[in-house]
Order: C-alpha cells, then sequence, then structure tokens
C-alpha cells in the first residue's frame, strides 16, 4: 500500500527474526519530527511542539505495574526501536548508553504509530511519541511516563518562495493555539 506522497516504507525485523510487516507511510504536508540529516537552511522553519515519550507497553505485561519506566527496565525487553536516522531514537540511545543498558531490538520502524501497534500486538515495548499513540489507549495499549524524559520535536515548514495567504496565518495560529491549550511546549 503506498502513502498519499507515493512512498512506501518497510518495517522488518532484526536478522535471525522471522517478523515481519510492510508499513505503508504517511505524510502531514508541511509539518514534520526532525531527522538529524534534515537541514532546514533553506526553508522557513518554526518550532511547533516538543512532548515527552512515552513508554508503549502491551496489555498485561510485566511493566505495567510501574508508575514510571526507567532505562534499566528496558534491559532483556523485546524492543520495538524507531529507526536509526530519528533524533528521538538518537537520544534515548544516548540516555540508554550512560545508563549501560543495551536494550534487544526485536523491530526498527520509522513511525510511532507503526511502534504502537506493534505493542498492542505483543510484539515488544518501545518509547513514543504521546501524539501518533492517540486512540491506542482505548485498544488496550498501555502507557507510562520514561524517565529520563525523551523529547519528541516538531516543526513546521515554509516555502521560502511562497507568500503566506491569510488562510495559511489563520491555519498556523490555529494550531499553535491548540497546541498551547494542550500544554505542549515548542
Amino acid at each position: 500500500m503506498s502513502a498519499p506522497t507515493g512512498r512506501t516504507y518497510d518495517c522488518t525485523a532484526r536478522p535471525g527474526s522471522d517478523f515481519q510487516m510492510p508499513l505503508a507511510g504517511r505524510a502531514v504536508p508541511h509539518m514534520r519530527q526532525s531527522r538529524p540529516s534534515t537541514r532546514f537552511d533553506s526553508l522557513e522553519h518554526q518550532a511547533f511542539a516538543s512532548v515527552r515519550g512515552v513508554c508503549a507497553l502491551p496489555p498485561g505485561h510485566q511493566l505495567v505495574g510501574r508508575e514510571v519506566i526507567r532505562p534499566k527496565d528496558l534491559a532483556n525487553q523485546p524492543f520495538i526501536a524507531l529507526a536509526a536516522e530519528d533524533r528521538a531514537r538518537h537520544r534515548l540511545d544516548a540516555i540508554l548508553s550512560a545508563e549501560g543498558v543495551q536494550p534487544r531490538i526485536i523491530v526498527e520502524t520509522p513511525s510511532s504509530a507503526t511502534l504502537c501497534a506493534l505493542a498492542l500486538n505483543g510484539v515488544g515495548i518501545g518509547i513514543t511519541n504521546p501524539a501518533a499513540a492517540e486512540g491506542f489507549d482505548v485498544r488496550g495499549l498501555v502507557f507510562r511516563p520514561f524517565e529520563p524524559a525523551v523529547y519528541f520535536k516538531s516543526i513546521m515548514l515554509f516555502r521560502p518562495d511562497a507568500q503566506k495567504t491569510r488562510l495559511v496565518k489563520d491555519f498556523v495560529s490555529a494550531l499553535l493555539g491548540a497546541r498551547t491549550s494542550e500544554g505542549k511546549r515548542p
């Protein structure tokens, strides 16, 4: 299945595993989560949100009873990781490395929503963007805070050669208002 942009991503298990799942990529026009190799020098851009990641746990998982998930809790757990180029993944890897924790990565995916779907199906646990996790709790996925915090940052991109119309300005204002009312910080 192709995404609206025509791109398709593959979500493939680590070598030695028999788990494979195709993943259709989704794109939100003019918004994206930042990647380490992304350069915005030629684009007009604005910070949109920085949200604290949460740990996604399948129903009945042994860590569900904990109020907070910490790096040591991830040791030897089947782990669903975000793609290696994801900045939140870099921040998480640095935290785990400092704590001497090496997660047992089962699957890597570029999508927090896919991470949640996989966790819901018992593939493993993972640290996810709560914005992408919306709706999974009513299906049974359990979320717990992760300490120390890992932030997921989003930016708005604008074409520098296009004038912002009144409609675009109103839309951006509405987005920023919604973000502020939900307590997300830029």
